[in-house]
């Protein structure tokens, strides 16, 4: 995003085999490119609340439900839809900044591989695609989380929404069904905020 505000070439030169290592480690870290989706298995990690509730009776579970993001308080991680579409705008942004390294003449100085632009896009829609349906909630008519053992979180989530909708992750039709709901036009029964309370900034 830098270097296309500024277009800064000595930034970009000094920068690209970083960029390219950072995104390897994503890949392999988090199996993005057989699971389509930023997959989160460090210990705590797993998306889960870390509570247990077994006939009435509720259990901690020391080490689980650790946040993993900027909202550390609700776990996110198993299948992270808030990192997956962060991970979908990072390809398509990753694919600009390899074409713009090939007009440019920048190599990689370290031995490192190139992205091809065209696999990253097509690569970046197979997680849309995924991501679309896999963290949409068609009761709620809007995105939540999945942990890993595949359960769907969805609490209302305005920043996860948001994002999907301003890095073009949601579709038209998931968009409209977020915006009519932040915008308190569309209730989802059972919210505790409804209304203009969901929004109130």
């Amino acid at each position: 995003d830098y270097f296309m505000w500024t277009g800064d070439v000595t930034f970009l030169r000094e920068q690209m085999d970083r960029i390219r290592t950072a995104m390897r480690f994503v890949e392999r870290e988090f199996q993005t490119r057989q699971r389509k989706c930023i997959y989160t298995t460090w210990p705590g990690h797993e998306g889960r609340s870390g509570v247990r509730v077994v006939d009435g009776v509720k259990t901690i579970v020391p080490g689980e439900g650790v946040g993993s993001n900027y909202w550390d308080l609700l776990p996110f991680g198993g299948e992270d839809a808030l990192a997956t579409v962060y991970y979908y705008d990072a390809l398509r942004d990753l694919a600009a900044l390899e074409e713009a390294a090939v007009k440019l003449g920048i190599t990689s100085s370290v031995g490192g591989t190139a992205y091809d632009p065209a696999d990253l896009r097509r690569h970046a829609e197979e997680v849309k695609a995924y991501g679309g349906e896999r963290f949409w909630n068609g009761a709620t008519g809007r995105f939540g989380t999945r942990d890993l053992d595949g359960v769907l979180h969805d609490y209302g989530f305005t920043f996860l929404n948001n994002e999907a909708v301003y890095h073009g992750f949601a579709t038209d039709e998931q968009a409209k069904s977020i915006d009519d709901w932040i915008r308190g036009e569309r209730i989802v029964a059972g919210d505790t905020s409804t209304g203009a309370d969901i929004y109130h900034w």
